[in-house]
């Protein structure tokens, strides 16, 4: 059996954590608010409804002093996700074929990460040609 205490002053969180028959856990994390801006999501826009199921090419822009990407398509239906870790400096993926299917809702989104770990993302959805 554990029990987790969570205190917050200000911009410092702390938390201390036992567990029977084990010492004291403790740590103290600041935390930063810096935040950066959304990624732009350039294709395919938001609520497109005629995507090619193949040669699907995802075009985006990461803000200034992105450290890391990570692109993910779900298909929330089913349950399944594609999920893609990119360098700083991408600007494009293209999806596999045979990923997608024809006729589904998918959700594409593109989480920036920057060097302080704090992330940003942003997300659309849009459905496969038939």
């Amino acid at each position: 059996m554990s029990s987790t205490t969570h205190c917050f002053f200000s911009d410092i969180r702390f938390f201390y954590e036992t567990e029977v028959d084990s010492p004291l856990l403790a740590n103290t994390v600041e935390l930063s608010y810096d935040l950066l801006d959304p990624p732009t999501i350039i294709y395919p826009q938001e609520g497109a409804t005629d995507i090619p199921t193949e040669g699907l090419v995802v075009l985006f822009e990461a803000p200034e002093g992105t450290e890391a990407i990570l692109l993910e398509l779900e298909d929330e239906e089913e349950e399944v996700a594609l999920k893609v870790d990119l360098p700083a400096d991408a600007s494009s993926f293209e999806v596999p074929n045979k990923w997608l299917q024809p006729g589904i809702e998918y959700t594409l989104d593109i989480k920036v990460i920057a060097e302080n770990g704090n992330q940003t993302v942003r997300d659309n959805r849009f459905m496969t040609a038939e």
